[in-house]
């Protein structure tokens, strides 16, 4: 028993303090850090939105595109994330599910995030106030659609498709980068 103690200790010692040094870097407000140039610049990615605790897969790299006009390269990322939140008082009761996926184009040269696409949504609420009219307010949003980007970095969107309520971040069409902005064309 002593033995099963010590090593609980340990366990939960070594979980500490590895939550000390991801609440440091950043990872628990939902930051990725990507490496580039033989490690000499990074990049610190978008947040992912949610209330309540978001777990998300590692992101991943889909391309690099060096685009000629203008002179710029960009790099290409992807991550699923799911995000809970579960809240339950005398007066209250809180029940949010969250499941996105999202692209985001980066320039390696400025570092700075170009454009980014939550291209699928799942939410379901379901809430409880006693103070609110109405009291309970429950729901889902939902959308999808394809993101696509080719080697001269222009973007499209297509396939959407949403729940009648859902408000998609991007409507349909194609998108061109113009003084630093994706614009719809």
């Amino acid at each position: 028993m002593q033995r099963l103690r010590t090593l609980f200790v340990i366990t939960f010692s070594l979980l500490l303090g590895n939550a000390r040094l991801h609440a440091q870097t950043g990872i628990f407000k939902n930051h990725d850090i990507y490496l580039y140039n033989n490690q000499k610049d990074t990049l610190v990615l978008d947040s992912v939105t949610g209330n309540g605790l978001c777990l998300c897969d590692s992101v991943k790299l889909t391309g690099i595109i060096q685009m000629n006009e203008p002179d710029l390269k960009i790099a290409v990322f992807y991550r699923n994330c799911y995000c809970s939140n579960e809240d339950h008082g005398g007066t209250f009761d809180v029940s949010e599910h969250k499941a996105t996926s999202q692209y985001e184009v980066w320039s390696l040269d400025t570092k700075t995030l170009l454009f980014k696409a939550v291209n699928s949504l799942v939410s379901d609420f379901n809430n409880f106030n006693v103070y609110d009219t109405p009291n309970r307010q429950r729901g889902r949003n939902a959308y999808k659609y394809d993101f696509l980007i080719d080697g001269k970095g222009l973007i499209t969107i297509r396939n959407l498709s949403d729940d009648d309520n859902s408000k998609p971040d991007h409507e349909e069409g194609t998108y061109k980068l113009v003084d630093g902005k994706y614009t719809k064309q």
